[in-house]
């Protein structure tokens, strides 16, 4: 659906928004020759990932054209960004760094060590931990960071950041609504992430889920 959920409001009132569903495919974050474990089992650098490839052709609905198609079947992503809608779509600075499992900061310091500026990504790390209203979510991968977050529905899709200690693996929201890491060349779903500036105009709607704001 055509449906997304405000993750923040910055302080010039740019506005981030999360995919509400997950993506229809599975994709790998990564499946470069990792040197270290000598196998594809990928490599946790945003700027190169298989996936950072993989988004522009979701944003651009090009998927079937992918020269690769012979290797992977995709199936037709929802045409979400129509010219109108790409033309409201700011540019923003995705935060790619890496972040350890028991990292406690939530203020995005170490994923924003490393930022691409781009106008699609993925969710960072501590933005999802901040969404949990739970004062035991603590750190990276605390169980109880799926209590009282709205973005913990839909499990089961990749976050923008790898493990600092691990090259070869990266953080992603389970089933349960925890974070965990997997494997880079593992499959996961996309929620995908954008932002809109302040000009917007609002139509109708009250921004709850069952009237979602409608923009103009």
């Amino acid at each position: 659906s055509g449906l997304w959920r405000i993750v923040k409001i910055n302080s010039n009132n740019e506005i981030t928004l999360i995919q509400d569903d997950n993506s229809i495919n599975s994709y790998v974050w990564d499946e470069r020759y990792n040197n270290r474990l000598e196998d594809t089992y990928g490599i946790n650098d945003f700027k190169n990932s298989t996936v950072s490839t993989v988004i522009p052709k979701v944003y651009n609905n090009n998927l079937t054209d992918d020269a690769d198609s012979d290797y992977y079947y995709y199936e037709e992503e929802p045409k979400l960004f129509t010219k109108n809608i790409k033309a409201k779509l700011l540019k923003f600075n995705s935060c790619v760094g890496k972040r350890a499992d028991n990292e406690l900061s939530r203020d995005g310091g170490p994923e924003c060590s490393e930022v691409i500026e781009t106008k699609i990504s993925l969710l960072p790390v501590y933005d999802y931990l901040n969404a949990s209203l739970d004062p035991d979510c603590t750190n990276t991968v605390s169980p109880s960071c799926q209590n009282y977050n709205y973005l913990a529905i839909n499990g089961g899709f990749w976050l923008s950041n790898g493990v600092s200690t691990d090259n070869s693996m990266v953080y992603l929201v389970d089933y349960q609504g925890t974070v965990t890491s997997a494997y880079a060349n593992s499959d996961e779903k996309l929620r995908l992430v954008v932002r809109v500036g302040k000009d917007m105009m609002i139509e109708k709607g009250n921004g709850s889920k069952k009237k979602p704001y409608v923009i103009r």
